[in-house]
């Protein structure tokens, strides 16, 4: 006997399924050409910082040392700043794990 929810997750699902022939290579289509649009706006706003640091007479690393020395002087958000630019972020995840009663129990127990 089938289940009866698999009709409710099978109309759940049918948006996120692969769609036929034309209509996925459209959809492809469409991802592709957002990706390049992004690439290139990225690239655009690189290049513009970087023409707007050179019109001031700044380099990449005269913009680093001062990251650094504000870092170092200040900590907070300066230093979270450098700690993210370097890759060094921590995780966002939290782990969650499930107690039984008697890991509650066992945790209220009078230790020795």
């Amino acid at each position: 006997m089938p289940s009866p929810t698999k009709p409710i997750i099978a109309e759940l699902g049918k948006d996120t399924r692969f769609k036929p022939g034309e209509e996925q290579v459209k959809i492809s289509k469409m991802g592709v050409e957002a990706s390049i649009r992004k690439r290139k706006e990225t690239r655009l706003f690189k290049d513009v910082i970087q023409q707007r640091l050179a019109e001031r007479g700044l380099t990449m690393e005269m913009i680093s040392d001062k990251v650094i020395d504000m870092a170092l002087e200040h900590g907070g958000k300066d230093f979270e700043i450098l700690r993210d630019t370097i890759g060094q972020k921590p995780s966002d995840k939290v782990e969650v794990k499930a107690l039984s009663i008697e890991d509650i129990l066992k945790d209220n127990e009078p230790g020795f």
